[in-house]
């Protein structure tokens, strides 16, 4: 039995399990890609199951619902943009435009402040212990720090 005659015989269950196939190759395969891809056989199945439509135009059913499924795909992938939490290397960047207090007074230029629970060394203008700083940057794992004028609020 050739390829031909198996896919005569199967018809539109040809095109289901190739979107079942495609959807356990996205489960075992990093990325969300394959997906959109098995939605679009599923759908050509399914229209094949309704409308018994020949191989020709079951390819170019495939080719066309293919291009808006994967399109719906980059779509919700680009809606959801970047979390809350900054990932462990960036953490600093999370901080910058906050107020925080000092806990060790920042001293011909560095000190430590008070981060949630954490203590960071502070890199700025003098300031007294219990005083206020504000965040304007960052350079590795230090804070680079202003006096702020503002009480701080716990932003960690």
């Amino acid at each position: 039995m050739n390829a031909s005659e198996l896919y005569t015989l199967l018809g539109h269950w040809t095109w289901i399990a190739v979107g079942v196939v495609l959807a356990i190759l996205e489960i075992l395969l990093p990325g969300t890609f394959l997906i959109w891809f098995a939605l679009a056989a599923l759908v050509v199945g399914i229209l094949d199951l309704v409308f018994t439509l020949t191989l020709s135009i079951e390819l170019i059913a495939f080719a066309v619902i293919s291009i808006p499924t994967v399109a719906l795909g980059y779509w919700l992938r680009k809606g959801r943009g970047q979390s809350a939490r900054p990932i462990l290397h960036e953490r600093a960047e999370a901080y910058i435009g906050k107020t925080f207090v000092v806990i060790e007074a920042i001293e011909n230029g560095k000190g430590r402040i008070s981060v949630g629970d954490t203590l960071w060394i502070a890199e700025g203008d003098d300031c007294a212990e219990g005083g206020t700083v504000k965040v304007f940057g960052s350079q590795g794992n230090v804070l680079l720090t202003t006096t702020a004028l503002e009480s701080p609020v716990d932003q960690a």
